[in-house]
């Protein structure tokens, strides 16, 4: 990923403290997220560049290979011309927790992908919790622990 001026880097680096928003640009700069301060953002284009006409601070980095459009719609289970517009959400740990339709409009529990808990309901702190909000605390308080022979293990290096 390019993030700035900043050499080129892997994703790897944000494992283990920050969440990671996955954008795949559909065309249209309009439709961008804003910077949100609870996770880091990577913008996904289909040729690994980002294009001048979009504010720098919509997205923190650009995925910077022209490859990451096709790995990405691998992962979001759609095929790669329908990926823009998709939104991805992982946790601190790197693993994929829930996934936004292109046009969709607000988050749901229906967008997690993985759940590590016992499939109970979206935790509600306060009363005027919004979905991502939900979903962020959910995936906070249910960690998802990579056990191999009986013993947990770190998160997926995407």
């Amino acid at each position: 990923m390019q993030c700035g001026k900043d050499a080129p880097h892997s994703i790897a680096q944000w494992r283990g403290g920050q969440r990671v928003r996955v954008v795949a640009l559909n065309g249209d700069s309009r439709s961008l997220p804003t910077l949100d301060p609870r996770f880091q953002t990577l913008l996904l284009t289909r040729d690994g560049t980002l294009p001048t006409e979009i504010p720098q601070l919509r997205a923190d980095c650009v995925a910077a290979s022209p490859d990451a459009w096709r790995v990405f719609a691998q992962i979001a289970g759609v095929p790669a011309d329908r990926l823009g517009g998709t939104v991805l959400l992982a946790d601190r740990g790197g693993w994929l927790r829930a996934r936004g339709a292109p046009g969709q409009r607000g988050w749901s529990e229906a967008d997690m992908v993985c759940r590590a808990g016992s499939g109970a309901e979206l935790r509600r702190d306060a009363p005027a919790v919004d979905g991502l909000t939900g979903l962020l605390l959910t995936m906070d308080d249910e960690p998802v622990r990579f056990v191999k022979g009986g013993f947990v293990h770190g998160g997926l290096p995407w």
